[in-house]
């Protein structure tokens, strides 16, 4: 009598093991969703932070144009243009050049003047960013607006690029 019983018990044990197994499996799995999920947001949010201090360095390097670059005299250059008569001169940001030249529109009495970083040639370990700025002369001064975008990749393929914008508006005597 003793046999059927050890028999009847051991049915239980395999059953009482895979029941265990697979609670830890379903455990396993639910932390590696929670793990890939928390490695997909930090990433999302580094690449965030790369777009906007691109967009930062190219609204730094526009402000040092339209502010710091001086003819010889000392007198001011008005470096983004005032009229699509005007040609504007090359512009070097974090030590790039402007790559796919200069592209001027007049927009009624307004100037858009919009200077790209690495787009065209695109190589992925330089920064990339767009400068647009928009003169619209007024009787005693110019209405000056500078937005930029920055991108966390030059590829605008890339199905993970991220773009980030600032926008400034002051005044020009």
């Amino acid at each position: 009598m003793m046999l059927n019983k050890t028999n009847k018990q051991k049915g239980f044990t395999l059953l009482f093991a895979s029941l265990i197994v697979s609670l830890l499996l379903s455990v396993g799995i639910a932390i590696a969703n929670i793990t890939l999920a928390q490695l997909t947001l930090s990433t999302a949010g580094r690449e965030s932070q790369v777009a906007l201090y691109n967009a930062d360095t190219a609204l730094e390097c526009a402000l040092y144009y339209q502010y710091r670059v001086f003819y010889p005299t000392g007198t001011p250059v008005q470096f983004f243009p005032q009229a699509t008569s005007h040609t504007p001169r090359g512009m070097e940001c974090a030590g790039l050049p402007n790559d796919s030249g200069v592209d001027i529109v007049a927009n009624g009495s307004s100037v858009v003047t919009t200077y790209d970083f690495n787009i065209a040639t695109c190589d992925s370990s330089k920064p990339s960013f767009v400068i647009e700025v928009t003169k619209t002369p007024q009787s005693t001064y110019h209405n000056v607006q500078i937005r930029t975008r920055g991108y966390n990749t030059c590829n605008p393929n890339n199905p993970r690029r991220v773009e980030r914008g600032l926008y400034v508006r002051n005044i020009i005597e």
